[in-house]
């Protein structure tokens, strides 16, 4: 039997490239997906968790050399009612 067309060996290339091309989309997505749910999608901050956990990895890694500095901003809900939440978002660092 005569092949035509594509040789044997391209055939097997490109029957191998196509599934890796959609596990590498795949993958792609689902890394993007996982990373903006560690996020706070209004400010773009670390969530609780993500940010414990990254945290926590530094410390351990670097016990002498970290420093964790926390801030937190009050009377955002009082602005927000008196200004907007446009305002409020602008004060506490949001996008």
């Amino acid at each position: 039997m005569t092949m035509t067309g594509l040789p044997r060996k391209t055939l097997h290339l490109t029957a191998l490239a196509v599934p890796l091309a959609g596990w590498t989309l795949h993958t792609t997505v689902l890394h993007r997906r996982l990373t903006q749910a560690q996020r706070d999608p209004l400010t773009g901050t670390w969530r609780r968790e993500a940010f414990t956990s990254r945290a926590r990895r530094i410390l351990h890694r670097h016990p002498d050399e970290a420093v964790l500095v926390l801030g937190d901003v009050d009377r955002i809900k009082d602005l927000n009612d008196r200004y907007g939440h446009a305002a409020g978002d602008r004060t506490a660092g949001g996008r």
